[in-house]
């Protein structure tokens, strides 16, 4: 990991990154129960900075930081094989693409919206470009804007990779409150995507509650179970349900029986998202 890049945005000094490092190195090694005391101890610091350190971040305390971290670090998703775009792209796809520049084409001299959230403003304001390169002028801004009745635009674009959903709906001025199982939210994500992304949840204000399973979901409410196993109810008008994945492999056991040489790739090992199965498949077919 390259710990400049992750912690750029925050300005750390020179403690800060001596004590992330401390910590990166300690998790690499295996020790994924290291205590804020032996932290604190081996740089020569007191706990307090620390867990200063971890709020700066944006978490909730080290041990946040710390699941966190060790999540991160073990998510090891290469893209460096990744070739041509057009070697992942299939009909259905290339048919639906020919359609929306077929619709740009048909509303291009009317209100053409272009929304991208988080990361995704990026490809947003590239796209915002490319198409003022061919005198088609179209508007990127806040999602508010567009679910504006007076706004009335006739194509609305939306780009997505990571689905901030939460932000979006916090954006439409909804009190948002986002239910996790886990002991920390966007674990799957690399450090230099998710501190950021638990930056902007807090500058929405959006209320996290970890540790919590969803009991009951009705008309007005979503009941969860806590940590503790208490039962507690969140009035509610919205719900956005997001399932996870295991890994689901009955056939592996039947194909090594049947052939001398069978490699298990993708979801079929761990959940994961389509670089990792991209790559494992790559990998795979290089050692047939």
């Amino acid at each position: 990991m390259n710990l400049h890049d992750i912690t750029k945005k925050y300005i750390l000094n020179d403690t800060e990154l001596v004590i992330i490092e401390t910590i990166i190195n300690e998790l690499s090694k295996g020790n994924q129960k290291i205590s804020i005391r032996d932290i604190a101890s081996q740089t020569y610091v007191s706990t307090t900075v620390i867990v200063k350190l971890a709020k700066k971040l944006g978490f909730v305390g080290y041990s946040q930081m710390l699941y966190v971290l060790n999540e991160s670090i073990h998510q090891k998703v290469s893209i460096e094989n990744l070739s041509d775009l057009s070697e992942f792209v299939n009909n259905d796809d290339i048919e639906t693409v020919q359609k929306l520049i077929d619709d740009i084409y048909q509303h291009k001299h009317e209100k053409i919206y272009l929304v991208g959230v988080g990361f995704s403003d990026i490809i947003t304001h590239y796209f915002l470009k490319r198409l003022a390169s061919f005198d088609i002028f179209a508007y990127d801004g806040a999602p508010i804007d567009c679910i504006n009745a007076r706004s009335n635009p006739s194509i609305i674009i939306l780009f997505s990779k990571s689905g901030e959903t939460a932000e979006f709906i916090a954006q439409t001025n909804h009190d948002v409150t986002i239910l996790e199982m886990k002991p920390a939210i966007l674990t799957d994500m690399v450090v230099t995507n998710m501190i950021p992304n638990m930056e902007r949840l807090h500058q929405q204000q959006i209320k996290i509650v970890t540790n919590a399973t969803v009991s009951k979901i009705n008309e007005n409410a979503v009941s969860y179970k806590n940590a503790d196993g208490d039962e507690i109810a969140i009035p509610a008008s919205t719900v956005v349900s997001a399932f996870g994945y295991k890994a689901y492999n009955p056939l592996e056991n039947v194909a090594k029986e049947n052939c001398n040489e069978v490699y298990v790739i993708g979801s079929a090992v761990k959940a994961g998202n389509t670089l990792t199965a991209i790559q494992d498949g790559y990998q795979a077919g290089l050692k047939l």
